[in-house]
C-alpha cells in the first residue's frame, strides 16, 4: 500500500572555469640594459563566491512566525534563524535525521510524558552584541506564542502539532478569563540552559524533535517583540521589516526587497556553519511559472519545480531529481451537507471511489504523481511489536491486494454504476 508522490526538482549544473597560475619560485629581476624590471609571481585568484539562486512563489507578508500562516515564511527562517532541532540528510543521503540546532543535544526523556531540552551555551543572536540565547529566550518566545491576548494564528503549532503540550491550547484560548495560569502549562524552565516539556500522551524522541522545527517555534528577539507591542498588548509589529526582526541562523538576512528578492549572506560564526555550503543565497519572488521557466532556461535559477503544465517538458531531462514522499493528495466529499443528503450514503460514496481514474488524475492534474487507491497514515503501526508500519504488515498488504482486485488503484466503472 506504499504511496509515493513524485516531486520533480531540477538542479542546475554549475560549471566553474578557472585559470592556471604558476607556482614556482619568484623570478629574478629582468634587465633591459638600463633599468631592472622585477617580475613577480601572478597573484592567486580571488576566492570563488558560491551563490545559490532559488525562488518563492509569493513573498512573506511578515517575518513573525507566531502570527503568519503562509508557508513561505519557513524559507527565511530556515536560513536566517535557528530552531531547537533541524533535519539534515543522513550519511547515505537516503533519508534524514534530527540534530540539535539551538538545542545542545537530542531531547532527554525523563518519564513517558516528560522531556528535557538542553540549550547550547554558544547560541546567540545575530545582533552586534551577539546576545546569548538561553532558556529564558525560549520561555519568553513560547509564552508569547501562546499569549491569550495576542491570539497568534500559529498558536496551535506549538500547543498541538507532533506532540500535545499540557494545557498549552487551553491557556492560549482562555481569552481574558485568567482561569489557567501560565504555571499550569507544560513548559518549564529547569535552569539557565534547560527547559522541560510535558506532553498529554506518550510520544517518541522523533516526535519531540519534529515539533520544534516549524517556523512558529523559532525564538523571537524580545527587545524588538516588546518594542512593537501596542498598548493593549494584543498586537506586535515584530517582523514587519528587517529593522524590527532579528535572526540567529547560519545566514544574515541582508536584503528584503518586497515582492522582488531576498538576499542571505553566510554567517561564519554560526555553530552549524559547516553544514551550509553557499556564501550567498538569492531568493527571487516569482509568482508565475512561465517566468520561473524563463529564468531557469537563462541560467538565473539553480532550482526549478515544474507544475503539472510544464513537467512534460522536463520529465525525461537527466537533471530531473525525484524522491518518494508519504504525502497523499485526496478529494474530500462533504457527506453531511443537508442540501445533498445522497452524499451521506455508503453506496454513493463507493460509486465515487470506483469512478475516479486515479492514474489519469495523478498524471494530468497533479503532474506525474503516483496514484493510490488507499489513504493510510505512513506512520500507522510504527510502534508495533514487529516494528512494521501498517503499510508493510500482512493486514496492510491485504488491503492493497483487495483494492487491486477491484481494478487499478480501485478504478472500476462497472462497480461504480452498480
Amino acid at each position: 500500500m506504499k504511496k509515493t508522490r513524485l516531486l520533480a526538482l531540477i538542479m542546475a549544473l554549475v560549471v566553474v572555469l578557472g585559470a592556471l597560475a604558476g607556482c614556482g619560485p619568484k623570478k629574478p629581476p629582468v634587465s633591459d640594459g638600463e633599468t631592472e624590471v622585477s617580475v613577480d609571481e601572478p597573484k592567486a585568484p580571488e576566492p570563488f563566491e558560491k551563490i545559490y539562486r532559488t525562488y518563492l512563489t509569493a513573498d512573506c507578508p511578515v517575518l513573525n512566525g507566531h502570527d503568519c500562516v503562509e508557508m513561505v515564511v519557513q524559507t527565511p527562517h530556515d536560513y536566517c534563524s535557528s530552531p531547537l532541532y533541524r533535519s539534515v540528510p543522513t550519511a547515505d543521503g537516503k533519508g534524514f535525521e534530527y540534530i540539535g540546532d539551538l538545542a545542545a543535544e537530542l531531547p532527554i526523556q525523563i518519564d513517558e510524558n516528560t522531556w528535557q531540552i538542553k540549550i547550547r551555551k554558544e547560541a546567540h543572536w545575530n545582533d552586534e552584541a551577539k546576545t546569548p540565547i538561553n532558556a529564558d529566550t525560549i520561555m519568553y518566545s513560547f509564552k508569547m506564542q501562546l499569549d491569550p491576548l495576542l491570539t497568534n494564528a500559529m498558536m496551535d503549532f506549538l500547543a498541538d502539532y507532533s506532540i500535545t503540550i499540557v494545557n498549552a491550547a487551553e491557556y492560549a484560548r482562555q481569552g481574558t478569563s485568567n482561569s489557567i495560569p501560565w504555571e499550569d502549562v507544560g513548559i518549564k524552565k529547569i535552569d539557565d540552559y534547560t527547559i522541560e516539556i510535558k506532553t498529554v500522551t506518550p510520544k517518541g524522541q522523533t516526535d519531540v524533535c519534529n515539533h520544534f522545527t516549524d517556523r512558529s517555534t523559532f525564538p523571537v528577539y524580545e527587545p524588538y517583540y516588546e518594542a512593537g507591542m501596542n498598548d493593549s498588548r494584543t498586537e506586535t509589529s515584530y517582523g514587519t521589516t528587517l529593522d524590527n526582526w532579528m535572526g540567529c541562523g547560519p545566514y544574515f538576512f541582508e536584503t528584503w526587497e518586497f515582492d522582488n528578492i531576498h538576499v542571505y549572506k553566510k554567517n561564519p560564526d554560526h555553530w552549524l556553519a559547516d553544514l551550509f555550503k553557499h556564501d550567498t543565497v538569492e531568493v527571487r519572488i516569482i509568482p508565475e511559472m512561465n517566468a520561473r521557466v524563463q529564468l531557469w532556461e537563462q541560467g538565473l535559477l539553480d532550482y526549478l519545480s515544474p507544475d503539472s503544465n510544464t513537467i512534460d517538458t522536463y520529465i525525461d531531462d537527466p537533471r530531473m531529481v525525484s524522491y518518494p514522499s508519504l504525502g497523499v493528495r485526496h478529494i474530500d466529499v462533504n457527506c453531511k451537507n443537508p442540501n445533498n443528503p445522497i452524499s451521506g450514503t455508503w453506496a454513493y460514496r463507493k460509486a465515487l471511489y470506483h469512478a475516479f481514474n486515479r492514474e489519469v488524475i495523478a498524471k494530468d492534474i497533479f503532474g506525474h504523481m503516483e496514484p493510490t487507491g488507499t489513504y493510510v497514515n505512513g506512520m500507522a503501526g510504527i510502534s508495533s511489536e514487529s516494528k512494521l508500519t501498517y503499510r508493510e504488515s500482512a493486514q496492510g498488504k491485504a488491503v492493497t491486494a483487495m483494492v487491486e482486485e477491484w481494478g487499478p488503484y480501485g478504478y472500476n466503472p462497472e462497480l461504480a454504476r452498480k
